[in-house]
């Protein structure tokens, strides 16, 4: 493509490149790439393509914890799919905004973008922008502490992904279902729930979400008192989170870890590790890696 001077093809290949990466949770590599795609695009002047590449390295970013970054990218994309009239493209741009509305609050803003991506997708037809919009407003419930509707929403887009054969997206919202049953107390549905996502789907997680396993059950083990396992579930969950680079997965398994240390009796270790989790929390503007 090179060598013809294709330079569309040449975009359209990083975009590939870029999503192989981050299906398989490498999100520093799919950033590369999807940049590499837009600055291509940008000497092209199609500007649906364009909006395409913003969405992507937005999306990318959000995936790395960047958040400034992604909303910027997000807001790009969703200026440029308005101005064209692609509605479809607009949705999938406010979902996106919505998951940053989420990480960084206020989460009714979150909410309000989710309620309206559901509603387009289904206008659109579109059922798998449909699934995930319903399954990121389980996940708006389970911040907000509305558990029945979190569980409810999870399992609605789980049997719409089922019968789609989104293995990622089946991954995703099983291991936050598990995530709620956990919070809430329900320990041996969630641990039923993580084995059964271990036989089906192990081999099939990419870094991050081994490392959301991991987490999960270092909790679990930690709430039966078991202070080593949990540190060594929570050591192996920095390791998976580190390969992808995903910042709120490596702080998250960093202030398991330091839960597990104070389990285990150190408890200036644990004080300092989740100290410094709080200062980097404070600086990426996590909202509920702040909380907890």
């Amino acid at each position: 493509l090179e060598e013809i001077g294709n330079r569309s093809g040449i975009a359209e290949l990083q975009d590939a490149f870029g999503s192989l990466e981050e299906e398989q949770g490498h999100y520093s590599e799919a950033l590369a790439h999807y940049r590499s795609a837009l600055q291509v695009r940008r000497t092209l002047g199609d500007q649906r393509s364009l909006a395409k590449s913003h969405n992507n390295v937005g999306y990318a970013y959000y995936l790395l914890s960047d958040y400034e970054n992604a909303m910027v990218y997000f807001q790009e994309a969703l200026r440029l799919y308005r101005a064209g009239g692609d509605q479809t493209g607009g949705m999938l741009v406010t979902q996106s905004i919505g998951l940053v509305q989420l990480a960084q609050g206020p989460w009714e803003g979150a909410v309000k973008s989710f309620i309206e991506t559901l509603g387009e997708s289904r206008n659109e037809d579109s059922k798998s922008a449909m699934a995930m919009s319903q399954g990121y407003l389980g996940l708006a419930a389970q911040y907000q502490g509305r558990y029945g509707a979190a569980i409810a929403s999870f399992d609605k887009a789980l049997g719409v992904l089922e019968k789609l054969r989104d293995e990622r997206g089946v991954v995703e919202f099983s291991l936050l279902k598990a995530g709620a049953l956990e919070e809430m107390g329900m320990s041996p549905e969630a641990e039923t729930l993580l084995a059964e996502i271990e036989r089906r789907l192990g081999p099939k997680m990419n870094h991050e979400q081994k490392a959301i396993f991991l987490i999960l059950r270092g909790e679990l083990q930690l709430g039966r008192g078991g202070a080593q396992n949990a540190r060594a579930s929570f050591a192996a969950a920095i390791r998976e989170a580190e390969a992808s680079h995903g910042t709120n997965r490596i702080l998250t398994a960093r202030l398991g870890l330091g839960r597990a240390l104070a389990g285990g009796g150190d408890l200036a270790g644990a004080i300092k590790l989740i100290r410094s989790v709080q200062r980097e929390a404070d600086r990426l503007g996590d909202l509920l890696l702040r909380l907890r």
